[in-house]
């Protein structure tokens, strides 16, 4: 990861003033459903915890494992409360971001082209954001059509994929009814905001559930190894061209320095 000058980061720190770190294994409990901020649900995986972060292993694509905002990652019956009730609130008009640090070892989608092992949900309180679902081969958000889920914006691009295979940060932000999936200061995907609540399947109360998030594998037809070892939210997102600093990672500044074929430090 790029280091930054300290008068670089003394500068950029205000921004980020609204920053909730919600899992952080070098700093709070390596389990992140002991952080206070996260609950965990491991169905048919096993899971270990280090200072490097937390290793879900699934025994079969069959398995949903992961970490949310609420206790329960398929189960909400709409009254249970979130884990901690100071969850900031994801309000597009002002704008909110995640920042989050994976790592895949393995995925399988060979049960469904349209699921992936490793997912991020990101719920505003108006219901509405988007599902990314990081795949072997591809990154794309989920789209519903009818009541069917299906790969909407996508990327193959091998920089991003592979990127997804080895120690990095990334940020999805919305505002605006729209969303930015980000890696290094660069656009991986976007598009408009996706409105999910009319879904009626398997763990369907978890679309409807405003301030939602979620980390992990979420379907029972795809698989994942991973490793995560970060999770941050921020509210509100600063205004465009005055740079936001995330978890480390530092947008608007560095992302004129990149340059094509430059994707990964």
């Amino acid at each position: 990861m790029r280091t930054l000058p300290a008068t670089l980061l003394s500068m950029m720190l205000p921004l980020a003033a609204g920053a909730q770190v919600l899992y952080d294994p070098a700093t709070t409990n390596t389990n992140p459903a002991l952080t206070g901020w996260l609950g965990g649900s491991v169905l048919g995986a096993s899971a270990s915890y280090g200072s490097s972060g937390a290793l879900l292993t699934p025994a079969s694509n069959a398995a949903v494992a992961g970490w949310s905002s609420y206790p329960a990652l398929l189960a909400l019956d709409g009254s249970l409360p979130p884990v901690n009730a100071a969850f900031p609130v994801l309000d597009e008009s002002v704008g909110y971001a995640l920042t989050f640090g994976m790592t895949l070892a393995n995925e399988d989608h060979s049960g469904n082209a349209n699921r992936a092992g490793f997912s991020v949900m990101l719920i505003g309180s108006d219901r509405k954001g988007v599902e990314i679902g990081f795949q072997n081969d591809r990154i794309f958000a989920q789209n519903l059509v009818g009541n069917t889920f299906v790969a909407g914006e996508s990327t193959t691009d091998p920089a991003f994929v592979a990127a997804a295979f080895a120690p990095n940060r990334w940020v999805l932000s919305v505002q605006g009814g729209s969303y930015v999936l980000s890696l290094d200061g660069q656009t991986v995907l976007s598009g408009a905001v996706h409105d999910y609540s009319s879904y009626t399947g398997n763990g369907s109360n978890a679309y409807k559930t405003p301030n939602f998030l979620f980390l992990g594998d979420n379907t029972t037809s795809a698989g994942a190894t991973i490793l995560l070892s970060y999770a941050e939210i921020t509210t509100p997102v600063p205004e465009p061209g005055t740079g936001l600093l995330l978890g480390g990672g530092l947008l608007g500044l560095l992302a004129g320095r990149r340059r094509s074929g430059s994707r990964i430090s």
